[in-house]
């Protein structure tokens, strides 16, 4: 077997590991307004304390709110303000699992013998609708916005140590929205993920790509810039 056809097959096998199913989770509190999302349904839902969500399911937190969830085995999850997280990204991804999903993505953009079709292997996340925009909110508006929760939803990962989850989230939503100028910010907590997790060559290459960010100017990209120089000079 050669190495193309056991990283597909690995693939495979892990994408069904990734998508199966855990405990439910229950919200244990919340403030300001939350909101949930049910498997493909693109109606959002206001959420309520004790209700119990699925892999599958979506919950969202709007400006000033907040939301407290009991994972089964595993504590609570605080869900900041203006924040949006699959309740699959919950789920317990190994580094192996983690591993082989970049892999996926690197075989993604490889080329076929034939060079005449691009290979497509599935997304490992949770697939829903568009979110409905309001009349007068453009599409741009409406795809900076979801980029804006799902980034402070995969940092929420991040701060509860969830490193292997925020990876596979980060890496998710640079596939998702490859337009957007976030100035280095996703590659920063990509690299912070990589190096809690004491894989030096990814972290120094994500922190790489926060420095080739352009026109940033802003005191959060002056910051990000500086602690991934710092981060990279420490990890040579």
């Amino acid at each position: 077997m050669n190495k193309l056809a056991y990283i597909l097959i690995s693939i495979i096998v892990t994408t069904g590991v990734l998508l199966a199913e855990f405990d439910k989770v229950t919200i244990i509190s919340i403030s300001g307004q939350v909101k949930v999302r049910q498997g493909l349904d693109e109606n959002w839902t206001p959420a309520g304390e004790g209700m119990q969500l699925k892999p599958v399911d979506t919950i969202l937190s709007e400006e000033d709110a907040q939301a407290v969830i009991e994972i089964p085995g595993k504590g609570r999850f605080v869900l900041g303000e203006n924040s949006m997280l699959d309740i699959g990204d919950l789920r317990d991804i190994s580094e192996k699992e983690m591993f082989l999903f970049l892999m996926s993505q690197k075989v993604q953009k490889m080329s076929p013998h034939d060079g005449n079709k691009e290979l497509k292997i599935g997304n490992v996340s949770v697939v829903h609708g568009e979110d409905r925009g309001k009349p007068g909110v453009t599409e741009g508006d409406r795809q900076d916005s979801r980029w804006e929760r799902e980034k402070n939803g995969a940092e929420a990962l991040l701060q509860h140590e969830y490193y292997t989850n925020a990876v596979v989230k980060l890496t998710n939503i640079l596939l998702r929205y490859p337009g957007i100028n976030d100035c280095g910010e996703v590659h920063y907590f990509l690299g912070k993920a990589f190096e809690a997790l004491n894989k030096k060559g990814q972290a120094v290459d994500a922190y790489r790509e926060v420095l080739n960010a352009k026109d940033c100017e802003s005191a959060s990209a002056r910051k990000w810039h500086a602690e991934a120089q710092m981060a990279i000079e420490k990890l040579k």
